[in-house]
């Protein structure tokens, strides 16, 4: 099953090798690297052309045109069932590819999610999951930081990046997300280089900030975004996570999709995502996925929900829960 890799290159002749050899030296061998040089002025013409493993095809801009000129260059040319981008100065571990492709076959997820190491702290440089588990698209949503994984060509279509936009690379993932099955799995398989001193994330956040009306107008024109971040939106903030099995019990106004509204008696598993509430109403269990440590929630106080009605839910998530948390109703006397 092949991978397509999308690395988008500019000016990168010192760390372009490192990112190459990383996709040399996977484990899974059913891959292709579309390289597209975005108009390189350094050595990265003469390190490309020295590359002649079959598996590696390469693309040139010129002049310029930008990260995200480029990388649709790139996407417009894959021919896997599966695809990601590798920025040209990160590496991929060396069984990453298989993990993920693995992880993909036990659990039937058309999107893997994954996280990376960042090379100046050490730690993960993502926010959010802190085990394996199916991700909502609000959980999505929620992350922070910096995540890698694959996605099946097939959500992909004809969506592109806008490159018009500095940044805001998330309006294609929100678009993808409504069509996915993401699973997260909670190991750091890409190394996220973040010594140097050429961030593209830095400068886009700052050529934001200066173009922000002509920004929101390009937004406004996105009526495929604008109708996936509605959704979003309007999203109940608790969603049942995929694996929880049968219909769980919340009484007549319990709605047939598993999404369970505020007011509702509840009992049964659910993921819930990271927010400023509390559990509310009734005594609960929460169990953080991954670890067994249980405890149990009486009535507590509210923060930013309505009016408590005894026996009901009013608000789910407590403060500072990761979003693998999962709510259990034990009681709702």
């Amino acid at each position: 099953m092949t991978v397509s890799i999308v690395m988008a290159t500019y000016n990168r002749a010192a760390t372009l090798p490192r990112a190459v050899a990383s996709v040399l030296s996977q484990t899974e061998p059913d891959w292709e690297l579309i390289i597209v040089d975005d108009g390189s002025t350094d050595e990265t013409p003469a390190l490309v052309a020295e590359m002649t493993d079959p598996r590696i095809r390469v693309y040139r801009h010129s002049p310029n045109r930008g990260v995200k000129a480029a990388r649709n260059a790139g996407l417009d040319r894959i021919r896997g069932e599966w695809f990601t981008t590798l920025d040209s100065d990160d590496e991929m571990i060396p069984d990453a590819l298989a993990a993920m492709l693995d992880c993909a076959e036990r659990t039937g997820a058309t999107a893997i999610e994954c996280n990376c190491t960042d090379t100046v702290t050490g730690a993960m440089s993502g926010i959010g999951p802190i085990a394996d588990g199916w991700m909502t698209a609000h959980d999505h949503a929620q992350c922070r930081g910096e995540h890698w994984g694959l996605t099946r060509t097939e959500l992909l279509g004809d969506m592109r990046f806008n490159d018009r936009l500095p940044g805001f690379e998330s309006t294609l993932w929100l678009k993808i997300d409504t069509r996915a099955k993401r699973y997260y799995l909670h190991r750091a398989l890409r190394i996220y280089h973040t010594e140097g001193a050429d961030r593209i994330c830095v400068a886009a956040s700052q050529t934001s900030f200066r173009r922000k009306p002509e920004i929101l107008t390009i937004l406004g024109d996105d009526g495929e975004y604008l109708s996936a971040l509605k959704a979003r939106v309007m999203r109940d903030t608790v969603t049942r996570s995929p694996e929880s099995g049968s219909h769980a019990s919340c009484g007549p106004s319990c709605p047939p999709s598993g999404r369970v509204r505020r007011g509702s008696v509840v009992t049964g598993r659910y993921r819930v995502p990271t927010s400023p509430m509390t559990l509310a109403g009734f005594p609960a269990t929460i169990e953080q996925a991954g670890t067994s440590r249980v405890t149990t929630a009486p009535v507590p106080t509210i923060a930013r929900s309505p009016t408590v009605i005894p026996g009901r839910i009013v608000a789910f998530a407590p403060i500072d829960a990761p979003s693998s948390t999962r709510v259990t109703a034990t009681s709702c006397s």
